[in-house]
């Protein structure tokens, strides 16, 4: 299977994957994520974002240049049919697949490109989702 974004790069294997807390915070030039995000630099670990964060993320106050000029450094993936439906699976049995719909898509993705660690707001569920997979999880 590819492991490319909309723009036909591939994403590297080992990424950083931002949800989309992490990614708000990053906007914000939060000190927590910047830690993060340094620790990933100094790894060599490329940044990676789904295109679904980017709306999930969006709250009113978002500046669009800010967002595309932080988007510039990073892989923005997009989710395929087989993110759904791996993330489905990942689900199981829970009777709201509407409230983890999006991060059990994103939880795909990452598995989809072998991501290292994806730093996130909601440790418990997204653990639940990618676990034994190896991927780590970040609180962020």
């Amino acid at each position: 299977m590819s492991r490319r974004n909309k723009t036909g790069a591939a994403v590297p294997a080992g990424a950083v994957v931002l949800d989309n807390q992490a990614l708000s915070l990053a906007l914000e030039g939060d000190r927590t994520i910047r830690v993060h995000l340094q620790i990933a630099q100094d790894e060599q670990r490329p940044l990676a974002v789904s295109a679904l964060t980017i709306l999930e993320a969006h709250n009113g106050k978002t500046r669009q240049e800010a967002l595309r000029h932080f988007l510039s450094g990073v892989h923005v993936v997009e989710v395929l049919p087989d993110d759904a439906y791996e993330g489905t699976k990942r689900m199981g049995e829970r009777s709201q697949g509407h409230k983890y719909a999006i991060d059990a898509a994103i939880a795909a993705m990452c598995i989809r490109i072998r991501a290292h660690r994806i730093l996130t707001s909601d440790e418990d569920d997204m653990g639940r989702l990618l676990a034994g997979t190896g991927i780590e999880i970040g609180q962020v």
